[in-house]
C-alpha cells in the first residue's frame, strides 16, 4: 500500500533533522519518494588514460608518450547501503548523499536510471570528471547492455594500440634493414680498397 511505501522510504532515507527545515523537506517530498533505492546496485562509467604514467610522461616530455592517450573505459558499481539528505551551503537546497560518501552527493532530482546509449555513456563520463557539489546523477541499471557498450569502446582503443604497434614494428624493421644495407655498403667499400674493414 501507499502507506507501506512511504514508511519504507522514510526508513531508507535518513535526514539531518536538526539542520533541515521541515518546510524544505515538504517542498521536495515527491522527489524524495523516488529515492527508495536501498539494496540496489547502480552503475556508471568512467575513463582514464590506460597508461597510468601518461601524465608523468607529459610533464617529463618523455619522447615515448602519445600525443593523445589511449583511454580505458570501466564500469563502476555502487551498492546502495544508505541515503540521506544534506543541506547545500546556500541553506535552501537539498542534496542526496549515498553511502555517507561526500563524493556521492547529488542534486535532489527524481531518481531515474538512464537508457544505455553512447550519448548517455559520454554524459556519464563527463559527469564523473566533475567534482562540484549538486551534480545531476547519471546512473544505469542495464548492466548487460552497458557492459557491451563499454567493451566496444575498449575494443576501439585496443585497435588503436594495435595500429600504433604495427606502425612502430614496421618502422623498427625499416631502420634495421637500413642499418644492414649501410653495413653491407661499408663492407663492399673496404673490399674494393683491399683493406680490412677493421683497420
Amino acid at each position: 500500500s501507499l502507506n507501506k511505501i512511504n514508511c519504507k522510504i522514510k526508513r531508507e532515507i535518513s535526514m539531518e533533522t536538526k539542520t533541515i527545515d521541515p518546510a524544505l523537506i515538504g517542498r521536495y517530498r515527491a522527489t524524495i519518494e523516488t529515492w527508495g533505492i536501498l539494496g540496489k546496485k547502480l552503475f556508471t562509467v568512467k575513463c582514464e588514460p590506460a597508461d597510468l604514467q601518461y601524465n608523468d610522461k607529459i610533464k617529463n616530455n618523455n619522447p615515448l608518450r602519445l600525443v593523445k592517450p589511449i583511454m580505458k573505459y570501466f564500469i563502476e558499481s555502487i551498492e546502495i547501503i544508505s541515503t540521506r539528505l544534506i543541506v547545500a551551503p546556500d541553506n535552501s537546497t537539498l542534496l542526496i548523499e549515498l553511502n555517507n560518501d561526500p563524493s556521492l552527493q547529488f542534486k535532489l532530482v527524481p531518481a531515474k536510471f538512464c537508457e544505455v546509449t553512447m550519448d548517455k555513456i559520454k554524459e556519464a563520463i563527463q559527469f564523473n570528471e566533475k567534482k562540484e557539489v549538486g551534480r545531476t546523477p547519471i546512473f544505469f541499471r542495464d548492466c548487460n547492455t552497458l557492459t557491451d557498450q563499454v567493451n566496444r569502446l575498449n575494443s576501439l582503443e585496443a585497435q588503436k594500440c594495435d595500429d600504433v604497434a604495427e606502425e612502430m614494428l614496421s618502422l623498427s624493421k625499416m631502420l634495421n634493414d637500413l642499418n644492414k644495407l649501410q653495413a653491407d655498403a661499408n663492407e663492399r667499400y673496404y673490399e674494393e680498397l683491399g683493406k680490412d674493414i677493421q683497420s
